[in-house]
This record gives C-alpha cells, sequence and structure tokens, in this order.
C-alpha cells in the first residue's frame, strides 16, 4: 500500500451519563451508521470508521502502564476515523444541512459531546497485512 495523503480525522466519543455501553454499541452500529454513512460518501470520505473500548478490554494492560510514569489508557467509548482526499470534504460535510439532522441532533441523547476530542492529521501505513511497507529495516 503506497503512503497517502488522506487527510484524516479522529474523533473520540463518551457515552453520555447513563447510557450503557452494550445500549451505545446497538444504538451505533443499527442506528447511527445507517442514518449517517450515506451523508459521509456523499462528500467524497474514502473511507469512515469506528472503534469501541469496551471498560472490559483496557484492565489488562493498565496494570502493565502503571510502571511507565504518563501513560494511561483513556477511557472514551468510541473513535471514529474518516479519511478524505482533502480538507475540503471535511468543510463541505459538516456544513450541509444534514449534518445536523443525521450526526448532531441525534447524537444528543447519546453521546457527552462536551468530552468529544478531534484530531486532524495524515496516515502513515508502516505494516501492511503483516508486510513492511514505505520504510526500510535496520535489523
Amino acid at each position: 500500500m503506497p503512503e497517502t495523503q488522506l487527510v484524516k480525522i479522529t474523533v473520540q466519543h463518551w457515552r453520555k451519563e447513563g447510557v450503557s455501553e452494550e445500549d451505545f454499541v446497538k444504538w451505533c452500529k443499527e442506528e447511527q451508521v445507517p442514518r449517517y454513512i450515506g451523508l459521509v460518501k456523499k462528500h467524497g470520505f474514502i473511507r469512515w470508521t469506528m472503534y469501541f473500548t469496551p471498560s472490559a478490554s483496557r484492565a489488562p494492560l493498565e496494570a502493565l502502564l502503571a510502571s511507565k510514569p504518563g501513560y494511561k489508557i483513556d477511557d472514551y467509548d468510541a473513535v471514529l476515523n474518516y479519511y478524505a482526499p482533502s480538507l475540503d470534504n471535511v468543510v463541505s460535510l459538516m456544513s450541509d444541512p444534514e449534518f445536523n439532522t443525521r450526526a448532531s441532533e441525534p447524537e444528543q441523547a447519546w453521546i457527552d459531546t462536551s468530552r468529544a476530542s478531534l484530531q486532524i492529521g495524515y496516515e502513515i501505513v508502516y505494516l501492511d497485512e503483516g508486510e513492511i511497507v514505505n520504510t526500510t529495516t535496520t535489523d
């Protein structure tokens, strides 16, 4: 896979207080994704992924990280990764009036938007399907 210069937007979301992990994942997969995916595609995004971070999966690593000062496991519940050819795609999506009705408004009952976190940049793949790419090794 060649190095890409796709714009990558990563958004971390926390569940709203009182929403269970199970209900949150079900809402994301069965309601939010079907309602929203067409809009993401309409605005020229190349890829959109979502992954979940169940609290039970954090505990084993927290003990290992205890000896590494400054390291911690973030406690957000879902991470959304958007890949687009340019920042124009992102602006176009977020400026679309449907963005509010398909994304922002429905999430109010499920997501603690006061804690949402966003990063923007680009990604370089160095290990793809077990193969080293876009670099050389020293061993």
